[in-house]
């Protein structure tokens, strides 16, 4: 009798056991494809916010090397520029598009808020005086003089015919527009979408529902 019970105790226990691994393979094999399921809905999220962001991105510096390359192919005729600035304008994207001279001084505006601006103090125009390349130079986000609104400056040197600097082209990219793409998603306090540069300065970002601007990571 004693053999028979201590073997149904044996049987018991490999049972309840074998049950257990079971279980416990396959809550592993179901936290698995949970976490594989959000990894993919994580990156398919990112590389819809990037398409976002790119596409709004290359339409603005699109403008800005069309006013670059009209600009000096025209000696600095800039009443050839004023009606593509309305182009520019119809875009709900761009807050603000400028040409400034060489000191500084606004001379062509797509809002009139900006006309009166002493643009020599400001970071596009300090890294553009001082660029010997004609890159692209992203700002900060940050609230300018002329709105009251958060906006991220996009510019481009401005050369004369000898290879002086003449001025910057600086198109103002409206930070609401871009954080648009967040109005319709629900992101849990873990979750979050974020725009760096590679200075490591974060433009716009989502963490749950709060919003964050020029975060530096």
């Amino acid at each position: 009798k004693n053999k028979s019970h201590n073997l149904v105790i044996i049987v018991g226990v490999v049972i309840i056991s074998l049950t257990w691994c079971f279980t416990y393979y396959h809550l592993n094999m179901l936290y698995d494809e949970v976490v594989k399921s959000i990894h993919y809905a994580n990156s398919q999220l990112a590389v819809s916010f990037q398409s976002h962001v790119t596409r709004i991105f290359r339409q603005a510096d699109d403008f800005t090397l069309y006013v670059k390359n009209e600009f000096e192919k025209s000696s600095a005729d800039i009443n050839r520029l004023d009606a593509y600035f309305n182009v520019i304008g119809s875009h709900s994207f761009v807050s603000q598009a400028t040409i400034s001279d060489k000191d500084g001084k606004v001379i062509l505006y797509l809002n009139p808020s900006a006309k009166d601006i002493d643009m020599t103090q400001t970071p596009q125009f300090i890294k553009q005086k001082k660029a010997t390349s004609n890159m692209l130079y992203i700002g900060n986000t940050r609230t300018p003089l002329f709105a009251d609104t958060k906006i991220i400056p996009i510019s481009r040197r401005l050369n004369n015919p000898d290879g002086s600097f003449a001025g910057i082209v600086s198109i103002s990219l409206s930070v609401s527009e871009i954080a648009k793409f967040f109005d319709n998603m629900f992101l849990n306090p873990q979750q979050g979408l974020n725009l760096i540069g590679f200075d490591g300065v974060s433009r716009v970002s989502r963490f749950g529902d709060k919003h964050f601007f020029g975060t530096d990571m």
